[in-house]
């Protein structure tokens, strides 16, 4: 898919793990589209949008595109994936030094190293600043309103994978709340799925049973059936990865990560030199990378002062 064709020396490819979800908005795809666009408007690169496959990074779709990316030598490549790729983008990377590579959000995977190379760089984001807001805005909320002085608030976190990007979530999170309400419990369990709704909603059914107030769920598709079982439980959720205010004033808020930022910065940095080489770089609340949105009405305004 051709964005810009301006024929510019500097080519961007951008490479998504899927098609937006038929007949739906894809918030997750549609911020790594916007920030490409916006790259392409305010420094006139040529950019295209390269499709991979999000199931297998082994399947025959990414040795097409390991081939392609190799014809068409890009002077920068940015893929948007939770992980770092099998291989045959590996090949691809190890093909084309001169060519810089951009994973945005991945994780390293057991035996590999294509991270660590000199032509790629790895955008991550600190997840645990924007847990700890949630869990700071949590924690006033429930101190504000705590019926039971001799009973603390309990609070509590149904997370999808472990994996270094969810943990960063529920630890930052954990911590807000201690911050903002000392003596608040707080609950955590793995679903061990991002896209099981069932099984989220069940993991947080129990915790309301066991006495919860608040369910955070920074678990992908499956965190939809925890918020919805803690909107129909009448107690408060927290959402993540996209603002999930359109469930309801239940929702005190969600955190975010703008991947769209992140593509920007890449290609920024990329024309000013100064990507960095074989490290990873953290994106942060200084570069307004990660946040919370969507903030309740039902949050006073005292609280919003205080968050």
């Amino acid at each position: 898919v051709a964005v810009n064709d301006n024929p510019k020396t500097i080519r961007v490819a951008l490479v998504l793990p899927r098609l937006p979800k038929a007949g739906k908005s894809d918030p997750w795809i549609a911020q790594f589209v916007d920030g490409l666009q916006r790259a392409a408007r305010d420094y006139d690169v040529r950019t295209v949008i390269l499709l991979g496959d999000e199931a297998d990074w082994n399947s025959p779709v990414h040795e097409r595109l390991a081939r392609q990316l190799e014809r068409a030598r890009y002077d920068l490549v940015i893929l948007g994936s939770e992980r770092e790729g099998g291989e045959p983008l590996s090949r691809a990377i190890l093909a084309l030094p001169k060519t810089r590579f951009v994973f945005v959000d991945a994780y390293y995977l057991p035996g590999t190293n294509v991270l660590r190379q000199p032509n790629v760089t790895l955008l991550q984001f600190d997840d645990h600043q924007a847990g700890y807001l949630a869990g700071y805005l949590s924690g006033l909320v429930e101190k504000s309103r705590a019926q039971h002085p001799n009973r603390p608030p309990v609070v509590s976190i149904v997370a999808g994978m472990r994996i270094p990007q969810v943990i960063g979530l529920v630890d930052g999170f954990t911590q807000g709340v201690e911050r903002a309400a000392p003596g608040i419990h707080v609950v955590t369990a793995y679903a061990k799925t991002f896209t099981n709704r069932t099984r989220c909603a069940r993991l947080a059914s129990r915790q309301i049973d066991a006495g919860s107030e608040l369910v955070y769920a920074p678990a992908g598709e499956c965190g939809l059936g925890a918020l919805s079982v803690a909107g129909l439980r009448g107690v408060l959720g927290v959402g993540a990865d996209e603002d999930r205010s359109y469930l309801g004033a239940y929702i005190l808020g969600s955190t975010i990560k703008h991947f769209d930022e992140a593509v920007h910065l890449s290609v920024r940095w990329f024309l000013e030199g100064t990507l960095p080489r074989g490290r990873p770089v953290t994106l942060n609340l200084n570069n307004d990378a990660v946040g919370i949105g969507g903030i309740s009405p039902q949050v006073s305004p005292r609280l919003r002062k205080r968050l």
